[in-house]
C-alpha cells in the first residue's frame, strides 16, 4: 500500500524546486511546503487517516501556488486521490480522480506512460455494485498503455491486470473481474513460471472468483496451483498456504469428495498450534434449512449444539444442548453433521476433540 504511494509521489519530488508564484503568495508557499512535508511523514508511518487532510490542503494550495498546467499540481491533484483510494472512500475519490485525469491528459497526452497510475486509480474508484463498467474503460486504457511502454507478457502487464480483476471482483462483485484475472495468471506463468509465488497470488485470487461463481472444479485447480507456489518448508503457519486449504476444503466438500477435502483439513491442522482456548471455527459449513412449520408460524430462535471433531474433521456425535423450540432441532442437526473442521493435533498425530459447542441460529431475512 505504501510503496504504491511513494511510487506516486515521486511524482513530485521536485513539487519546490521551482514555484510559479500567482501574486504574493509567500504565505501560501510556506503553507503549501509545511502541508506537504506533514503529509509525507504520516505516509513514511502509514497513517493514511492523518496524511488525508494534509494532501487535501496541499492541493487546495496547489491550486493556488501553481500554475494549472503545473506538472506538480497533477502530482498532489493524484495524490489526494490516490489516498481516498487506500482508506477506500471511493465515492469521494472518484470525482478527485477524473479531475487529476483531465490534468494529466492536458500536460502529458493521452498515450504517455504518465497516465497509466492515474487511470488504474480512477478505476479502483469506479466500480458500482455488480457494475463494472467505468472501471473496465479506465483499467483497459491503463493496460493498452502498460502493453505499449512493457509489452503484453511482462510483469507490470501482469501486476496490474491482477489488482484490476481484483478491484473489480471485491467491490462491484462483476463477473468482468474474469479476463483480468486470467491474464495476469497467464502472464505471471510465462514470465515467472507456474510455481512463483506472484503466479500463486494470481491463481489464488482466481480461485476466489471461481469459487464465487460455483465453478467448482476451475477453483479447484486454481487454489492447486496456489498451494503449489505457497508450500514453504521454512514457514509452517504460512497464512496464504492456510486459506489456500482452507478454500480446498470448501471445494471439494462442494463437489462432494469429502476424502480429499479431509487432506487439506489436516494440514491446517497440523499447522495451527492447539490451544485450549481457541475459538473452533469450522472450515465448512452449510446453513439449516428453515422448517416449514417455524415459517408458516413466523418463529424464530435458536438452537445450541455439541459434538465431537474427530481425528479427520468430521463432525460426530452431536447432541441438542438447548432449543427454542423443537422443530428447528432437526434441521440443526442436519446441517451440522456435514460440517468439516481441522482436526487438533498432539504430538505429531491428530486427535478427536470433544465437547465442542456452536449455535446455529433460525431467523427472517430483513
Amino acid at each position: 500500500m505504501i510503496n504504491r504511494k511513494i511510487s506516486v509521489l515521486s511524482l513530485a519530488l521536485g513539487l519546490f524546486a521551482a514555484f510559479v508564484v500567482l501574486a504574493d503568495a509567500d504565505r501560501d508557499v510556506a503553507e503549501l511546503k509545511q502541508a506537504y512535508a506533514d503529509y509525507e511523514k504520516y505516509i513514511s508511518e502509514d497513517d493514511l487517516e492523518s496524511a488525508l487532510p494534509l494532501a487535501k490542503r496541499a492541493l487546495e494550495l496547489g491550486e493556488v501556488v501553481f500554475a494549472p498546467d503545473s506538472p506538480n499540481l497533477a502530482a498532489l491533484n493524484h495524490n489526494y486521490g490516490s489516498i481516498l483510494i487506500d482508506l477506500e472512500k471511493f465515492g469521494e475519490a472518484k470525482p478527485v480522480l477524473k479531475s487529476a485525469v483531465k490534468r494529466y491528459e492536458a500536460i502529458y497526452g493521452k498515450e504517455s506512460e504518465e497516465m497509466i497510475l492515474v487511470l488504474m486509480d480512477l478505476g479502483h474508484a469506479s466500480g458500482e455494485f455488480y457494475d463494472a463498467r467505468a472501471q473496465k474503460y479506465a483499467y483497459r486504457r491503463a493496460l493498452r498503455l502498460v502493453e505499449k511502454y512493457d509489452g503484453r507478457n511482462s510483469l507490470p502487464y501482469g501486476r496490474h491486470a491482477l489488482k484490476a480483476g481484483t478491484y473489480i471482483f471485491e467491490y462491484s462483485r462483476s463477473p468482468d473481474a474474469q479476463p483480468f484475472l486470467e491474464d495476469a495468471v497467464e502472464v505471471f506463468t510465462t514470465v515467472l513460471g507456474r510455481e512463483h509465488p506472484s503466479t500463486g497470488f494470481a491463481a489464488f485470487n482466481l480461485g476466489k472468483f471461481n469459487l464465487a461463481r460455483k465453478r467448482y472444479s476451475a477453483a479447484r485447480d486454481n487454489f492447486l496451483i496456489a498451494l503449489n507456489s505457497f508450500e514453504y518448508p521454512d514457514k509452517p503457519s504460512n497464512q496464504l498456504e492456510m486459506s489456500t486449504h482452507a478454500f480446498l476444503v470448501q471445494v471439494y466438500e462442494e463437489m462432494k469428495e469429502s476424502t480429499e477435502a479431509t487432506k487439506h483439513c489436516l494440514a491446517i491442522g497440523r499447522m495451527s498450534p492447539a490451544r485450549e482456548d481457541q475459538d473452533y471455527q469450522p472450515l465448512f459449513r452449510i446453513s439449516p434449512k428453515y422448517p416449514q412449520v417455524a415459517q408458516e408460524r413466523g418463529k424464530e430462535g435458536h438452537v445450541d449444539v455439541r459434538f465431537t471433531v474427530d481425528e479427520s474433521g468430521f463432525v460426530k456425535n452431536v447432541a441438542v444442548d438447548n432449543s427454542t423450540h423443537k422443530y428447528f432441532e432437526r434441521s440443526a442437526l442436519e446441517a451440522i453433521e456435514s460440517w468439516r473442521y481441522a482436526p487438533r493435533f498432539e504430538e505429531g498425530e491428530p486427535v478427536s476433540t470433544d465437547g465442542v459447542r456452536t449455535r446455529l441460529t433460525f431467523q427472517f431475512s430483513d
